[in-house]
């Protein structure tokens, strides 16, 4: 039962690290140059999941839906 437990604790912290939140609306690209059709919108509050790649401001991420995408990171924060 106690390695359940540890399991499940560590996959919660080191998905809270990774984690960010939306702090304002804003639009999922398709590119990291925010052009062209947007793959959906985002509203604040919504948790997205960085994949590590940067480019300038923008950062790739993946929604829980599993859409992937390049937000500002202007429009996130860490999550809490």
């Amino acid at each position: 039962m106690s390695e359940l437990g540890g399991l499940s604790g560590n996959a919660s912290a080191s998905n809270a690290q990774q984690a960010v939140e939306m702090t304002k609306p804003g639009r999922l690209f398709a590119n990291p140059k925010g052009t062209g059709k947007a793959v959906r919108d985002l509203d604040p509050g919504m948790m997205l999941y960085p994949t590590g790649n940067k480019e300038g401001v923008m950062w790739e991420v993946e929604d829980e839906l599993g859409n992937k995408g390049w937000v500002s990171s202007n429009l996130v924060q860490l999550a809490r």
